[in-house]
């Protein structure tokens, strides 16, 4: 278990903060849905009742959320479906419900006033990133990115993306922070000497997060705000 946001602070020394994005900066799970669903009318079909409902259903795999249309579709259809969903947010989407999360954007702006780098860390294609970040605005308050797809040998673990973040940027584990919403993240952060800041405010189950063991929570951004620049 996390220590408590409300009686801790990262130790004094932070230069970088690593950020998850999907759940962490940025509520993603409209913008997810839309595409679902534009990919599932293509078909005739739609959900069952109830499953659009549960933000935590979009980490199922593609063909458990392909088994929940109604009708039931044809199992041969699978593999048009997926590239429907991925076309169309990769492409089409104009992100109308990705928003960031309150007080988000205040918070990295006093970062980067206190000499405080971002940086996002993140499973998102690269080109998905980049265009979702473009149409919204948000390219400048941050200081780069890794996707998972930017690795020459197939994509990158959550620990290697960190590293290559760390290495890129010339900053010591020890004055890094990885901030996220999934038990992923925390484990990343562990495995490379991070310390790690979990957010319960996103798309992660909570309890598989905090089974991670992270040095602290934040339960909104607020208290995220807290922990942070607690330590600067």
């Amino acid at each position: 278990m996390g220590v408590d946001a409300t009686s801790s602070c990262v130790k004094p020394g932070i230069e970088l903060v690593l950020w998850d994005f999907d759940g962490t900066l940025a509520y993603t799970s409209g913008d997810v849905w839309g595409s679902l669903c534009y990919a599932a009318e293509r078909i005739g079909c739609r959900f069952v009742d109830g499953f659009e409902d549960d933000d935590v259903n979009l980490s199922l795999p593609v063909e458990r959320i392909y088994a929940s249309l109604v009708p039931r579709p044809d199992p041969s259809g699978l593999e048009s479906f997926d590239q429907d969903v991925t076309r169309h947010y990769r492409t089409i989407s104009t992100h109308p419900r990705t928003l960031l999360f309150p007080g988000m954007r205040e918070l990295l702006g006093t970062l980067r006033s206190r000499g405080v780098r971002s940086l996002i860390v993140t499973n998102k294609p690269q080109g998905a990133l980049e265009r979702l970040l473009d149409l919204k605005g948000w390219s400048q308050l941050f200081d780069g990115w890794v996707c998972a797809d930017m690795g020459e040998g197939g994509d990158l673990t959550k620990a290697q993306m960190i590293r290559r973040a760390l290495d890129g940027n010339g900053v010591d584990a020890r004055h890094s922070v990885m901030v996220g919403d999934s038990w992923g993240d925390v484990a990343g952060a562990h495995e490379t000497g991070v310390v790690s800041i979990a957010v319960t405010y996103g798309d992660g189950n909570v309890e598989r997060l905090l089974s991670e063991g992270p040095e602290h929570v934040a339960d909104d951004v607020q208290q995220l705000g807290t922990i942070l620049l607690g330590s600067l």
